[in-house]
């Protein structure tokens, strides 16, 4: 079957034989690796896939990707009415993502992006520490931090943060 105008989406297809065939996480996760290397759209396989039942990290890398999707959809979208919905989507799936694991670095890393996206430097900061304070070597914590002391114009900081 084609995929053009009022056919189905691959990730469509895909998702209804996920849910037939009772496939996990992993592959939902693989699928939609596969199908946005494409360009394809998987917003509708990873929505989806975060309301199955199944192991917690796998269900929250789904909850962490769909969020960091739905972050791109935000950056690209210039109709304040859908930008202000995926906002709000991204929000949610940032909380339901912290119910399973209050800890994730993933989660830091996006929230702390999504802050950053909407100028809010003080919150996108706070995430950056966090993930900082349970890695220090994570990198990207450490460009991200770095990037906002150089938008802060503390070069020596920002050199000291590229350095580590």
């Amino acid at each position: 079957m084609p995929y053009g105008i009022g056919a189905p989406s691959r990730a469509s297809v895909a998702n209804n034989v996920f849910a037939s065939e009772g496939l996990g996480g992993t592959a939902i996760l693989d699928l939609a690796s596969r199908l946005k290397a494409q360009g394809e759209d998987i917003h509708e396989l990873l929505r989806a896939g975060t309301g199955r039942s199944g192991d917690a990290p796998e269900r929250l890398a789904i909850l962490n990707l769909l969020a960091a999707h739905v972050v791109e959809l935000i950056q690209r979208e210039h109709w304040v009415p859908r930008r202000d919905k995926h906002r709000q989507d991204a929000v949610d799936l940032f909380s339901r993502a912290d119910a399973l694991e209050p800890m994730c670095q993933r989660t830091w890393l996006g929230k702390s992006l999504f802050h950053l996206l909407f100028g809010e430097v003080q919150n996108s900061e706070y995430y950056f520490q966090n993930v900082i304070r349970t890695d220090p070597r994570s990198e990207p914590a450490l460009m991200g931090l770095a990037a906002i002391r150089f938008h802060e114009r503390s070069y020596d900081s920002a050199r000291g943060l590229f350095a580590r």
